[in-house]
């Protein structure tokens, strides 16, 4: 009787410590996935220029720099158009002598426009009027205005 009890004694000890291995096993796999896939440091999404991205920067090449735009522009244009929503607003930047307005549209990449007169920046598609106010017009259509 003894001799049996010994004997199952012995076999559940071997079968608890093979399952206490496997789990060994798994958490040392598991380790080693973690380690292999690094998390993404945050603000480690600089632009060709240096510019942060996630911090809010993006590069002007008219002030030659990286810009916040909600920190850093000369003007704000607004939607003109009745359906207005106002979620967003055209950045102007202006580099040191004026001569060239940078223009930040919503979903698109930056335009220069370089000065054509008095208080005007164009190019073939854009241009932007200062009076009281800053007009942008598309095409000789206002499309936004400073407040």
């Amino acid at each position: 009787m003894i001799k049996s009890s010994t004997s199952t004694l012995f076999i559940l000890l071997l079968i608890l410590n093979a399952c206490s291995n496997t789990n060994t096993s798994v958490e040392e796999n598991n380790n080693t996935e973690e380690q292999a896939t690094p998390s993404p440091v945050v603000g480690n999404d600089k632009d060709e220029h240096g510019c942060i991205a996630s911090a809010g920067y993006t590069w002007s090449s008219a002030k030659n720099e990286c810009v916040r735009l909600f920190e850093s522009a000369d003007a704000e244009l607004y939607e003109v158009a009745e359906n207005a929503s106002y979620d967003y607003f055209v950045a102007v930047l202006f580099n040191a002598d004026q001569t060239q307005a940078e223009i930040f549209m919503p979903n698109g990449k930056p335009i220069i426009l370089n000065k054509t007169a008095d208080k005007t920046w164009s190019n073939e598609v854009f241009e932007l009027k200062e009076t009281s106010v800053f007009s942008l017009f598309e095409k000789g259509e206002l499309k936004f205005v400073s407040q």
